[in-house]
């Protein structure tokens, strides 16, 4: 996934939760393709689920949650996970 993906997911979930226009399990499924994408990149870049969480700021066990869509991202971590993965 590229990081003009993920800002595009981003600013979908922000426009949709800004004016309420989205239904829960819309967010839901962008939420999940970026987990999703997240997971994938990581992988094709070689990074360690320890290495990525340590530079977002967060316990390994948070971002394997994250990745497999068992946590919801917020959007502030969210953006820190597309500047850190598009670095």
């Amino acid at each position: 996934m590229t990081v003009a993906r993920f800002k595009y997911l981003i600013l979908v979930v922000e426009r949709a939760t800004n004016h309420h226009e989205a239904s829960k399990k819309r967010l839901s499924a962008i939420w999940s393709q970026f987990s999703e994408g997240v997971r994938n990149e990581r992988k094709l870049r070689k990074i360690s689920l320890e290495t990525l969480a340590e530079r977002l700021g967060i316990k390994k066990s948070q971002l394997s949650y994250l990745e497999t869509n068992r946590r919801s991202w917020t959007l502030d971590l969210a953006k820190k996970a597309v500047e850190v993965l598009g670095e």
